[in-house]
This record gives structure tokens, C-alpha cells and sequence, in this order.
């Protein structure tokens, strides 16, 4: 069994089943500094027959993105609240979306 490298979870995604737990993370960008505000840029895939995602509905939501490690913990969690969010558009498997926070 193979365990992705990472995952995004979302405040009100509990378990399987709740809104938004069937988007994928493609990639993110992160920027941290000392003393400073972090940024991630996350890149989200929905798989078609998924349900359509609103992102206005995602801004003001908190998130987790869980990346995992080569060493001890197994993996890095960051929280946060999603403070921009859009629809990048469709690809022949599912549709795009792009959250910051």
C-alpha cells in the first residue's frame, strides 16, 4: 500500500465523506521566513464525476496540508485559513482549483 507524499485537509472535511475530501493535492509552493507571515500556494484536483467546488465557499475555511517527510515525524502538518481561492480550469480527468493561504 502506498501512502501519498502529501494531503490537504479541510475544517469541515470529516473523514471520507465530508465537503471538499475528494480533492487532491497536484503541488504547492510554500514560503516561510522568521518573524514573517508564511504563504502556500496549493494546487487542487478535482477527479470528474466529483462534485463542483465554489471556491468563494473555500475562503475563510481552515486547512491543513500534511506533507510527508524523509526523517522523524513521518510528517510536517501547517495549518491555516484559505484566503484566496480559484478555479484554474478543466483538464480531461477533472477541473483545477488554486487556494492560498
Amino acid at each position: 500500500m502506498t501512502t501519498p507524499d502529501f494531503d490537504f485537509a479541510w475544517e469541515y472535511a470529516a473523514g471520507p465523506r465530508g465537503p471538499w475530501s475528494h480533492l487532491q493535492v497536484v503541488s504547492f509552493e510554500g514560503q516561510e521566513e522568521l518573524s514573517s507571515l508564511y504563504r502556500y500556494e496549493v494546487t487542487l484536483f478535482a477527479r470528474t464525476p466529483a462534485p463542483e467546488v465554489d471556491p468563494y465557499e473555500l475562503v475563510g475555511s481552515r486547512a491543513t496540508l500534511r506533507i510527508a517527510t524523509l526523517t522523524s515525524p513521518d510528517f510536517r502538518v501547517v495549518h491555516g485559513v484559505v484566503v484566496e481561492a480559484e478555479e484554474v480550469g478543466p483538464i480531461p480527468e477533472g477541473m483545477l482549483y488554486r487556494g492560498i493561504r
